[in-house]
């Protein structure tokens, strides 16, 4: 009885060892969840200045988002470095399976993320290359070095990127989105006559080469900050869950503790009563 009695302190303990890791992790989590959020708000008004520009330069000169001539198709899929956000990664090998992604032998599927580059190897399915998912400060350098290394192919190329997009706290669905050449623009068209009054001294066309890139890393910046406050949340989640879990099991094992150490006290007090004379022994 007293070595399982020592188990069961033991156990308490490890398990109150445990319990600020989890609330750190929480932390960490809900931080990155909503810094995520409101990085990728600025980023869309970003966007949709850019695209009020391309409007006006694109009525200017005439000029679309060209599809023709695409040579080289790049599929970006975003995954997490880590785990502990349940089937987070699992859901995109599957949507990427489901869909026959990796049917077309002729384009680049790069890999972000070290835990679903083990998803996708003991899957079996070939990569071109895998990059770590990078921290939510580092996001903005590594979409601006992926695009500029595509820049003297980007007349010829295709981007797409699969992930989880955030829809709410612990909601998100795993897409497939085009984000080179840009399909659509929130603003095609100008509404605004005031628009006309802009003076362009520079070649229109430099200009929209240039928008476009921007469009390209601003697009694909949006991608990482959606998967990582999907991701974020759902840590959050799996987190808070875990919490509460710990709490519940400590409160059982101090109830199991003390009601060890209660009756530990009685029979001590009872074999007191018996050897002064207070209580009958009983035989």
């Amino acid at each position: 009885m007293a070595e399982n009695f020592d188990k069961i302190i033991q156990r308490k303990e490890n398990i109150e060892s445990i319990e600020p890791l989890i609330t750190a992790m929480r932390t960490i989590s809900l931080s990155n969840w909503r810094s995520s959020l409101n990085r990728a708000n600025d980023l869309r008004s970003f966007i949709f200045e850019l695209e009020s520009a391309y409007a006006i330069l694109k009525d200017r000169n005439g000029s679309g988002l060209s599809t023709n001539n695409l040579k080289k198709n790049i599929v970006y899929v975003l995954g997490s470095n880590r785990g502990l956000c349940g089937i987070f990664n699992k859901g995109i090998l599957d949507f990427f399976i489901q869909k026959e992604l990796g049917n077309d032998s002729g384009q680049e599927i790069i890999l972000i993320g070290a835990r679903l580059f083990k998803l996708f190897s003991q899957a079996k399915i070939n990569t071109t290359h895998t990059i770590d998912f990078p921290d939510i400060k580092q996001i903005q350098d590594l979409s601006t070095s992926l695009c500029s290394s595509l820049t003297e192919e980007l007349g010829q190329t295709s981007v797409s990127v699969v992930y989880n997009k955030y829809l709410g706290a612990n909601k998100y669905s795993t897409i497939l989105r085009n984000i080179y050449p840009k399909e659509k623009t929130t603003r095609a068209t100008i509404n605004d006559p005031e628009d006309n009054v802009f003076i362009i001294d520079t070649d229109p066309q430099q200009l929209i080469n240039t928008i476009k890139f921007f469009l390209f890393t601003a697009d694909l910046q949006l991608c990482f900050l959606s998967s990582l406050a999907a991701e974020s949340s759902t840590r959050f989640a799996n987190m808070e869950n875990a919490g509460r879990n710990v709490d519940d099991l400590i409160d059982e094992l101090e109830i199991t503790i003390q009601a060890h150490r209660r009756g530990k006290i009685t029979t001590e007090t009872q074999e007191l009563a018996v050897s002064s004379g207070l209580l009958g022994s009983k035989q």
